[in-house]
């Protein structure tokens, strides 16, 4: 390898780190620390391959989760309005049925 070579490959390091200092500081804020630090390693490793055209989405994209842990509302119900308690969900098609209804009325799936 020669020196430029050496000096890209620095280079694109410096800018992951940079990068990585977003999600990092907001992790540590939100008390995120383990996310916070798995970010940082991150936008680091991805500097080093793609210098900022991934560093900086990786950066964002742990930014985005690491502020919807500490918010609550990771896991697939994030952005789902909340199914009543006496809801029924259907196995077949997945809509909201009303308790003590004897068929689905979207599909047919028969209840016991």
């Amino acid at each position: 390898m020669n020196s430029y070579s050496l000096g890209v490959i620095f280079g694109a390091v410096i800018i992951g780190l940079i990068c990585g200092l977003v999600p990092l500081i907001f992790g540590l804020k939100k008390g995120q620390q383990t996310m916070a630090i798995i970010a940082m390693f991150a936008c680091v490793i991805s500097g080093a391959f793609l210098g900022a055209l991934l560093a900086i989405p990786v950066a964002a994209v742990f930014t985005i989760v690491i502020w919807s842990m500490a918010h609550g509302t990771t896991g697939i119900s994030a952005g789902f309005p909340p199914v009543a308690a006496s809801s029924v969900i259907c196995p077949k098609c997945s809509k909201t049925i009303e308790p003590g209804t004897k068929f689905c009325g979207n599909c047919g799936q028969p209840f016991a």
